[in-house]
């Protein structure tokens, strides 16, 4: 046991260590500054991922029969055909990062993810204020927005939005009224700053569902009971909903959106041409297993004017007509599998951070960036032994867990 418990300590050192690598590449990418790893670079630490959680598998001695390895495993291979497909490296490494985070704690790769990404993000940020690297700075009308050394005002909020999200499902349970403060707070910096309405509306949709969950847990503490429990259900069963219905409006409302349909065309002025810009990807490309390269204009990394703008800014389109069908299903498995086990088990908090990623997506493309957020290493890691630094009883144990909390201020 003493050997097997060192064989897991090295094999979870080595991929923190990969992660760690990945992600300041990834995260290097979204930046302003001149440099960048190379694709050779990248596949040779791909490369060596790939050995690395061979070996180890083959140490660890995991079962091939284990339903979650397989499903890591055929993700990682759906994956794998539409890198081969499309050429999309940050694919492949994804790819590699969902597997090898088989029995990985998920606690210690937010922990990872955070120790890289924050230090850097502050970096960036000295380093365009300061005048190191260039600090693009766009207007809308009268509004000044800046990227803060990032490509785009946008990008930077979801850089914050996201590392919010890791804190957020870290601390769990232990969250505070001045951390849910403090959310509200920065919603109303990236509105007005970065003018990213997006994901202050997320980041304020993140606040009250905290608030509301901290308010309830403090009445069940005073009174010794559930307050408002015929509530509690429903609410969470529309947090869970938020997931798939995210998705499914994105590609649905895009679909079937037309010039002529008043409806849409106000709904499509409301989501700044998210649905007219779908619609239009239907128009030009047809949709395919496994993707296609596809030639997008953006305004990231440049004030200048673009001519002929085309982007796909909802993740679910992008992934869709980029990476696949089949990558999208796979991306969906493993949002709708953690809420539907977050939903059974009551982890109102995880819960709320999924359903609020899944709408910001609705906008935004950065679902399947590793240099974003890690939270697609979930299908394989070990997401529920520990929140708030306290140890969980095993998500199996779920229902008798909740029916044991009533009055103990849970909700």
């Amino acid at each position: 046991m003493s050997k097997r418990s060192s064989i897991e300590k090295i094999y979870e050192i080595l991929y923190l260590a990969f992660l760690a690598l990945i992600t300041f590449a990834g995260f290097l990418n979204t930046t302003m500054f001149p440099y960048r790893f190379s694709k050779r670079s990248m596949l040779v630490i791909s490369i060596c991922l790939f050995v690395v959680i061979c070996v180890f598998s083959v140490l660890r001695k995991i079962s091939w029969r284990d339903g979650k390895f397989i499903c890591a495993a055929a993700v990682c291979l759906l994956m794998f055909i539409s890198w081969k497909q499309t050429g999309h490296g940050f694919l492949l490494e994804l790819a590699l990062l969902v597997l090898g985070a088989y029995g990985i704690s998920f606690r210690h790769i937010l922990k990872t993810y955070l120790g890289i990404s924050l230090p850097f993000f502050a970096v960036t940020i000295a380093a365009a204020l300061t005048g190191r690297i260039e600090n693009l700075v766009y207007y809308r009308g009268d509004q000044i927005r800046i990227a803060f050394g990032i490509h785009y005002p946008t990008d930077f909020a979801a850089h914050v939005f996201f590392l919010i999200c890791c804190w957020v499902w870290l601390r769990n349970r232990a969250v505070t009224w001045a951390e849910a403060a403090g959310i509200l707070v920065i919603a109303c910096f990236c509105a007005q700053y970065c003018g990213a309405r997006t994901t202050a509306v997320c980041l304020a949709l993140m606040f009250f569902l905290l608030a509301g969950i901290l308010f309830l847990n403090a009445e069940d503490a005073r009174t010794g009971r559930e307050v408002i429990s015929a509530f509690r259900r429903p609410v969470r069963f529309l947090l869970f909903l938020a997931v798939p219905f995210s998705c499914l409006a994105s590609l649905v409302l895009s679909r079937f959106y037309r010039d002529d349909r008043r409806l849409l065309v106000r709904l499509d002025h409301i989501l700044h041409n998210r649905l007219s810009l779908g619609r239009t990807g239907f128009e030009r490309y047809p949709v395919k297993a496994f993707g296609q390269v596809i030639r997008m204009q953006g305004s990231g990394g440049s004030t200048e004017s673009v001519e002929d703008y085309f982007f796909l800014d909802s993740s679910y389109m992008y992934i869709l007509m980029c990476l696949g069908v089949c990558v999208l299903l796979a991306v969906m498995m493993i949002l709708i599998r953690e809420a539907a086990a977050d939903y059974r088990s009551a982890e109102w908090i995880w819960l709320t951070v999924l359903s609020c990623i899944c709408l910001e997506c609705f906008m935004e493309h950065h679902l399947i960036t590793i240099g974003y957020h890690p939270f697609l290493l979930l299908l394989a890691a070990d997401a529920g032994t520990a929140a708030g630094g306290k140890l969980l009883p095993e998500r199996k144990k779920a229902p008798e867990r909740e029916n044991a909390e009533q009055g103990t201020g849970m909700p």
